[in-house]
């Protein structure tokens, strides 16, 4: 009730395949429901942090500090949680990309991650720079059948998709009103005084322009330029003597790498980021404090890269801080999380480009070619 007299106009702008899941799974009273699917985002979050950790070649000890921090003090998380988001479902689809891309098979490993980019991008067109990203480095390394196979996972997954949706619903109708309700999302929802967290809502705010389109090609167009930049670096001194296993640990590096960066460019130039989509920046943490940095590069240089995620990840951090020293500035905020979404993104760059040139993938020891829980080195 009290929600219902905060919003008397309910606004729509989800997927209709998002409210088909949901509609199979809502039962019994609103309040109980509500409590069980907080339970169920908080465990699908710590899961596919600890994925997100595995993959990453984390110690036990590494893995419970990083969950136990994710749980108890990262705001993006909590808001989540507060507030009964899907962000949380986001990230473990993530791990679970992550997870897939993984397969010692490149080719199941493609089709298989493209079913399951295509439900996440079906269930929340946010990560749609993912596969974006994903395909173009097939494109640029010319890994064509790959490409093809990946566009074929996620044509299922969309078909698959909108079939059941619109058995749901009755009709395709549902997806036609999605897309009016995107073009007529009103401005008045959108201010950072109601917690707008984007970069391009202060740039508004700041300069009376629009420019998140801007933004968006400016961050994809250097990550493509990025990677773009590497392949092109490492086709005249790759490695021939590498193996088809160091093969497989490089591409899947590059993709896990382009999975991470893929979410901050949506963060960085979205018109409307709610804190809870800040959820999105944790595989990118996961990356930038692998435990593993410090063998592929310079000590100095791994050092200053652990310490700059370590303070963006605080930075996330800020808003139970500043909630309980009385600091209630909606514009603190945004520059606060925009800032540490920058260091990561930049972050992300950097690993795109060395893992591309070749310089991050050491060789693998005999224990992870027999069991590949993936090393991001």
């Amino acid at each position: 009730m009290r929600s219902a007299n905060y919003r008397q106009v309910l606004e729509v702008y989800s997927t209709p395949f998002l409210y088909s899941v949901f509609g199979l799974i809502a039962w019994g009273a609103y309040e109980a429901t509500l409590l069980l699917y907080r339970i169920a985002c908080l465990g699908i979050a710590s899961l596919a942090v600890m994925e997100l950790c595995a993959l990453c070649s984390y110690s036990v000890t590494g893995t419970l500090l990083l969950l136990a921090f994710v749980v108890t003090w990262f705001g993006p998380l909590m808001a989540d949680l507060e507030v009964g988001n899907v962000n949380a479902i986001q990230l473990g689809l993530l791990a679970a990309v992550l997870r897939t891309l993984n397969i010692p098979d490149r080719m199941t490993a493609s089709f298989a991650a493209g079913v399951v980019l295509g439900f996440t991008v079906m269930f929340k067109p946010n990560l749609v720079f993912v596969p974006v990203l994903l395909a173009a480095i097939r494109i640029m390394e010319r890994r064509v059948v790959e490409l093809g196979v990946l566009c074929i996972g996620l044509a299922v997954a969309v078909i698959v998709g909108l079939v059941f949706s619109i058995a749901m619903f009755g009709s395709l109708q549902c997806w036609i009103d999605w897309l009016g309700a995107l073009r007529s999302m009103p401005d008045q929802i959108i201010t950072t005084q109601m917690g707008n967290y984007a970069l391009a809502r202060v740039l508004l705010d700041w300069t009376g322009l629009r420019l998140s389109v801007l933004l968006m090609v400016i961050c994809t167009g250097a990550t493509l330029v990025c990677i773009g930049l590497g392949v092109y670096r490492s086709s005249g001194c790759r490695n021939a003597s590498r193996d088809d296993c160091q093969s497989r640990e490089r591409a899947f590096l590059l993709d896990a790498s382009a999975v991470a960066v893929g979410c901050l460019v949506y963060l960085l130039s979205a018109p409307l980021v709610w804190i809870h989509y800040y959820v999105l920046v944790l595989p990118t943490v996961a990356i930038a404090l692998r435990p593993t940095l410090g063998q592929d590069c310079d000590p100095q240089t791994a050092f200053c890269s652990k310490v700059l995620a370590g303070a963006a990840l605080v930075g996330f951090a800020i808003h139970p801080l500043a909630t309980l020293m009385g600091i209630s500035s909606p514009l603190f905020f945004t520059l606060m999380f925009s800032s540490s979404a920058v260091i990561l993104y930049w972050l992300g760059l950097r690993e795109l480009s060395h893992v591309c040139h070749g310089l991050d993938t050491p060789p693998l020891t005999p224990s992870s070619t027999s069991d590949r829980t993936s090393k991001l080195v």
